[in-house]
């Protein structure tokens, strides 16, 4: 078999273990279609994405087409094995040292005849509308997050409150308009009983959250105090969330392309689903707010 990225390889691994729980005779296609959609950072889906298809309505599909049988060892069908090899000749066609997700999920759709493929087909997706939309992804940008369609509610959200600190705010040109627009949503977030986090930055030093929005937070709303840019990585921030179980994170506060961005990719990363707030949102650099929400969206 030809050389796999980490994340064809996890996506090969996923699929087995799908066929395993279906019971299935082998690893077919669909179940490699499955696998590839639980990759959330990788280009496949990225480029799903990028086509305007809901990843969870391919991901439903997917479920549907796979057949439970009795169980028996798991080799590769001879048609998953027809993609394996379209796949490396996909990656060699453009230049790539391993087989990727993206590569994966053309070679698909190139083998025609599988359950899988004329599902992606019938959802309007082409080898050839793959490759366009791989081609304007940003390099390396689909790889780390991928933007989100769809709507939010109450039920499923988390208000996340980073480093709105006077120290911070100073500086900053927009700094009431940011105020004004956290408090809006502060204010939101307790008349709908959405949870709110909340992080400080070396709050020893820097300060509190400053006063105009501390005094909005709801009652037993947690402050946490960190000295990492990430507020996902803040003592105690990852097990607040796990004990929300929500998976939809609204970002607010500062700075844009440092604090806001990392968190937001450290969250992406978990699984989670995040919502930058953009005018609720700053940076002291005038140019670096436009840069960080510009990289947040791909």
């Amino acid at each position: 078999m030809a050389e796999l990225t980490e994340r064809a390889g996890n996506a090969l691994q996923a699929a087995q273990r799908k066929a395993r729980e279906a019971g299935a005779r082998a690893i077919a296609v669909e179940h490699l279609l499955a696998g590839l959609l639980e990759q959330p950072d990788s280009v496949a889906v990225a480029v799903v994405r990028a086509l305007g298809i809901e990843v969870s309505k391919l991901q439903r599909e997917a479920a549907r087409l796979i057949h439970a049988t009795e169980p028996e060892p798991m080799p590769l069908s001879e048609r998953l094995q027809v993609v394996v090899d379209l796949a490396a000749k996909e990656s060699k066609r453009v230049g790539e040292q391993a087989v990727g997700t993206e590569h994966l999920l053309i070679a698909i759709l190139r083998e025609g005849d599988s359950l899988a493929s004329r599902a992606l087909q019938k959802l309007g997706v082409s080898a050839d509308a793959l490759r366009s939309a791989l081609s304007r992804l940003e390099p390396g940008a689909a790889r780390v997050a991928s933007p989100v369609r769809g709507r939010i509610s109450m039920q499923s959200s988390v208000l996340a409150v980073i480093d709105v600190q006077d120290s911070f705010l100073a500086p900053i040109a927009q700094k009431e308009k940011v105020v004004a627009r956290c408090s809006f949503l502060v204010e939101v977030a307790g008349l709908l009983d959405v949870p709110i986090v909340v992080t400080e930055q070396y709050r020893e030093r820097m300060g509190e959250t400053t006063e105009a929005l501390r005094r909005l937070l709801p009652p037993g709303v947690v402050r946490r105090d960190k000295l990492c840019f990430s507020s996902y990585r803040a003592n105690g921030f990852e097990e607040d969330l796990a004990a929300m179980a929500r998976k939809d994170i609204v970002l607010v506060g500062i700075e844009s392309h440092i604090c806001v961005t990392q968190t937001a990719l450290d969250l992406h990363s978990a699984g989670y689903r995040v919502y930058v707030c953009e005018d609720a949102t700053a940076a002291r650099p005038p140019d670096a707010h436009g840069i960080a929400m510009r990289r947040l969206r791909h």
